[in-house]
Order: structure tokens, then sequence, then C-alpha cells
């Protein structure tokens, strides 16, 4: 979200160890590539997206009568469902983006809700006077096919792909794990299969738009 003008955000409940230790852990080797891939998703003893709604509508109420988050809150609906977003095997933790819109704007505001817990653990967005109206494009899964259709990447340096939005195949559960291409959850990743024939190629999607083939840590961030 740094590259978005005009955000403020705060964090609201101590986070996991786990996280801590991930974003400040050293890589030795520069770009090294992250799996993606974990053992299986679990959606057992997660918090039920309704209950997420209705713990952020009551957060997102209290924070409309603060005039520091009155630009991102104030009149917004919460987009349903709320994004399931999980960790790799390394980076176990597993949330909820909640995405809050204002009618013709977009994205004014966003929480981050424990997806076991259901506290809720960030919030970000516009700051007071703010000269942007929305804090970011976030794309919603279903907007994904028809948002990379035709779009060319480069998967490797001998090879292209141009996405096709009736080969496409958007995974349910986003990814996102402290890397180059996303320094913080309020960014992460649609995990994309393009598959034509017997050959798939996988991308990932950044919430705001951003295509990359791969995700990798220990270059310089986003």
């Amino acid at each position: 979200m740094s590259k978005h003008k005009g955000k403020t955000s705060k964090k609201t409940a101590k986070k996991k160890t786990a996280k801590k230790s991930a974003s400040k852990k050293k890589v030795s080797l520069s770009q090294k590539k992250v799996s993606l891939t974990k053992s299986q998703f679990s959606p057992t003893a997660l918090v039920p997206n309704a209950v997420v709604l209705k713990a952020s509508e009551a957060e997102r109420q209290k924070l409309e009568n603060i005039p520091k988050w009155q630009d991102a809150f104030a009149n917004t609906v919460s987009q349903n469902p709320a994004l399931l977003v999980e960790g790799s095997d390394e980076f176990d933790e597993t949330f909820y983006l909640v995405d809050f819109r204002r009618e013709h704007v977009g994205t004014t505001g966003l929480m981050i809700v424990n997806a076991v817990s259901g506290e809720i653990e960030e919030i970000a967005g516009l700051r007071p006077g703010s000269q942007d109206r929305a804090l970011l494009k976030l794309y919603r899964p279903e907007e994904i096919p028809g948002y990379v259709d035709g779009k060319e990447v480069l998967m490797n340096p001998s090879r292209r792909v141009v996405l096709q939005k009736e080969h496409v195949t958007v995974l349910k559960t986003l990814f996102w794990i402290p890397c180059d291409q996303s320094s913080e959850p309020f960014l992460p990743f649609y995990l994309v299969d393009n598959v034509v024939d017997s050959s798939k190629d996988r991308v990932h999607v950044r919430v705001d738009g951003q295509i990359f083939p791969t995700i990798t840590r220990g270059g310089k961030g986003l």
C-alpha cells in the first residue's frame, strides 16, 4: 500500500510472532523464489464470512465518527464476501481482507481480520483531506478473468504467455507473504492458472492488478 497516496493505517491487535519473524527474516540469496504451495487449505475452524462482515461493520461505524477515518469509512459498504488470504508453509497465518467502498468511487478503506480469532488486526484508509477519491482499485475475484484477458506475461527470458479468460482459473483462496512484490498484507495475490491443452502456467495477480510470473524475496521490494 505504500505506493498509494493518501493512506493512513493502524494496528488494532497484537500480531502473531510468526508474522513478525517472517517480515524481518533476512534472505541470503538475492531474488530467492518462494514456494506458494501449502500442503492444503484448511477451511475448518475459520470464522464464517458473515461473522467477519458483522465485526468489520461494527468497527466501521465507530471509525466513521472519528475525524481521521471519516474519509475512509463514512458512508461505505463492505464487499461480500470478504477475501480469504493464506500464507505459505513458512508464513502460516490466515486472514480476511475486507474491502470498503463508496458508490461510484471505489475502495476507500480496508480491514484485516484474523480468520481464526475474528479479531480486527489492521486498518488502512484514505487520509483526511486526501485529493485521491479512492485508496486503490481493488479487483474482486469475478473481475480477474476479464481483467487478465489478452495480457502478456514474460514467464522467463525466452517465453511469453498471453492470458485468455476462457482458459483462466482463479483459485478461491488468495495468497500473501512478505515479498519483493508486496511488502504488506493489504496487497495479497490471486493465484491464476492459465491452462491451454496440457500446458499450465500460474501467474500471481496482486489485488490492485499488477501481474507477476513469480514471487521472490531478497531483492528490492515494491
